[in-house]
């Protein structure tokens, strides 16, 4: 037995902790709705065949170079009728809900935005914070230099790393500034900061963002809005990392030993610093962003073993 076992299986105990639900409650239920549609796997989005997974009628042969327009028409009913469908269902019972909005799928969908913004004000008397957390992830195989990448996975990432967050402000300030003032926070990267021989769309997307975080904060700052990014390091959970070898294994030792505190990041350390430029212990800081990378981008080239 190690002391690096990821998984907690002692918890509290016999002395759990009381939540002190409103009411005196005992059951806390939240509603939940997952928003994908116009980005799940598809030959248009790039990607090398269509969806398999996620359909409704269970596991489908991927098509591969090919579009599966069943599977297209359930994302397209989802995206055109079953998100208003479930938006007067809660609606109309003034129910709280969280949305799970994936950046590319909204991305296409400005109109389903604008009605999440006003059902969050609504059920809520207003919108204080604003989080774009978004990114390509899965495009970065065909994330290149800007020669061999085509032009549309450029335009791809730009939409969901760069566009989804500034439709993200679009839509939420008009909110904010009903209620005086509020904070958004933009998840960019260190690659913001350095340069690399591909990835050319990924670091220039982040980059990109970086900018609008200081011009949404230069523009509305003196009606109370602040706006900051968080630009983190290489940020893997304790599980995934093992999973793939361990921060010295083959696949990630490179990214660990570029962090100068020898190790990757964490998504919790990530969220506390989301949380605090959220948090009032932030109203004197706007336009800025935190970098959050152990160390990657404050050091020159000879500390990277690669």
């Amino acid at each position: 037995m190690t002391d690096t076992y990821p998984r907690d299986m002692v918890g509290y105990g016999r002395t759990p902790p009381d939540p002190q639900w409103p009411g005196g409650a005992r059951v806390a239920v939240q509603f939940v709705i997952n928003y994908e549609e116009g980005a799940e796997n598809t030959i248009l989005h790039g990607d090398e065949a269509s969806e398999s997974l996620l359909t409704e009628f269970g596991f489908a042969t991927p098509r591969v170079g090919e579009r599966y327009l069943p599977v297209e028409s359930m994302y397209e009913y989802g995206s055109r009728v079953g998100f208003w469908r479930l938006h007067r269902l809660f609606t109309e019972r003034q129910v709280p809900i969280t949305v799970f909005g994936v950046a590319m799928a909204l991305q296409r969908n400005p109109d389903a935005v604008a009605a999440m913004v006003h059902d969050t004000v609504a059920a809520f008397g207003g919108l204080d914070v604003l989080h774009n957390n978004a990114a390509a992830i899965a495009l970065n195989g065909r994330d290149q230099d800007v020669v061999t990448m085509d032009l549309d996975t450029w335009r791809r990432v730009l939409d969901v790393n760069l566009t989804g967050p500034m439709l993200g402000c679009r839509a939420a300030i008009p909110a904010m500034l009903e209620r005086g003032g509020g904070a958004i926070v933009n998840t960019a990267s260190a690659a913001a900061f350095y340069g690399s021989r591909s990835l050319a769309a990924y670091g220039t997307s982040k980059a990109g963002l970086v900018a609008l975080t200081r011009s949404v904060a230069t523009a509305y700052g003196d009606r109370g809005i602040r706006c900051n990014a968080v630009a983190p390091g290489v940020v893997v959970d304790r599980a995934a990392q093992e999973a793939l070898g361990g921060p010295m294994g083959d696949r990630l030792r490179r990214y660990t030993t570029s962090h100068l505190v020898g190790r990757l990041g964490y998504p919790e350390e990530i969220a506390a610093a989301v949380a605090y430029l959220a948090s009032d212990d932030a109203a004197f800081v706007t336009g800025e962003t935190l970098r959050i990378d152990g160390g990657m981008t404050a050091h020159g080239p000879g500390r990277v073993d690669d």
